[in-house]
């Protein structure tokens, strides 16, 4: 049987082998998906919130720098259109295909915990040496009620 539902950064698939974390949702992609084989650090939704303060600050001290030194105004403005093309690849693109592209085997689920509308997803990789702990957040109400008939989640 398979199943899918939203969460902060795409889609959850499930079927009775793999739990898949994909951004579209379509099983003919999320087939060829390949199993995670190293770790990466823990991403907490208040680490992004920081990382997005950090740019917010640091934008605002650009323009005050540009108020008051007067640049140029062509250098302002290519100043600022820098600055929103990075913010664009970095918290817009690349965070979300960093790590959410792969395929866990269930058998190598160690414990889906619920924590609000949070999931905490423990996990051995793909030679077994190491675990590895996926922070989701966002995750749609029937996911829940999805894990927990496959006896996936704890309470």
């Amino acid at each position: 049987m398979k199943d899918f539902f939203k969460y902060r950064f795409g889609y959850i698939n499930i079927d009775d082998e793999n739990l898949y974390l994909n951004e579209t949702g379509n099983w003919s992609y999320v087939e060829k998906l390949k199993e995670k084989k190293k770790t990466s650090p823990i991403q907490k939704p208040t680490v992004t919130i920081i990382y997005k303060l950090t740019y917010l600050f640091s934008l605002i001290a650009m323009v005050i720098f540009i108020i008051f030194y007067g640049n140029p105004f062509i250098n302002s403005v290519i100043m600022l259109f820098t600055y929103m093309v990075i913010y664009y690849f970095i918290f817009e693109h690349l965070n979300i295909k960093i790590d959410y592209n792969y395929k866990i085997p269930l058998h190598k689920i160690n414990s889906i915990t619920q924590k609000g509308n949070t999931l905490e997803i423990n996990f051995l990789l793909k030679h077994n040496t190491q675990t590895q702990t996926f922070i989701l957040d966002k995750i749609e109400p029937r996911g829940f009620d999805i894990l927990r008939q496959r006896r996936l989640l704890e309470s």
